[in-house]
């Protein structure tokens, strides 16, 4: 399974520019950046299961929902002021399985 882990917001510095958003939601080549993450985990692990974590109170717009759907991506809401461990934990207790292996790609990284 991999886990995308975006829980948070971006910090007060990126806010201006692109308003309160998880940093998986960085616009990046006229999509979001998780749309990048999503093709190339999908391409590189065809056969595993996508989370993605996000904050509880954010708003998710139906174009990001469908894009979600459409690829079979499992959402997961948590709560912002977990540390990076304490989300990993809670994303495992939600998910309920313990014996796959666990692939981590932060929200703001794009291999």
């Amino acid at each position: 399974m991999i886990l995308i882990l975006s829980g948070q917001y971006l910090d007060q510095s990126f806010n201006a520019e692109f308003g309160e958003i998880p940093p998986t939601f960085i616009p990046l080549c006229n999509t979001r950046l998780f749309q990048h993450q999503i093709e190339n985990l999908q391409q590189n692990f065809p056969d595993e299961q996508i989370y993605i974590s996000l904050p509880e109170n954010f708003q998710l717009d139906i174009s990001s929902r469908n894009f979600f759907k459409k690829k079979s991506i499992k959402i997961i809401f948590s709560n912002i002021d977990l540390s990076i461990g304490e989300a990993v934990l809670y994303c495992l207790n939600f998910i309920s399985d313990y014996t796959s292996n666990l692939r981590i790609l932060y929200g703001d990284t794009l291999i």
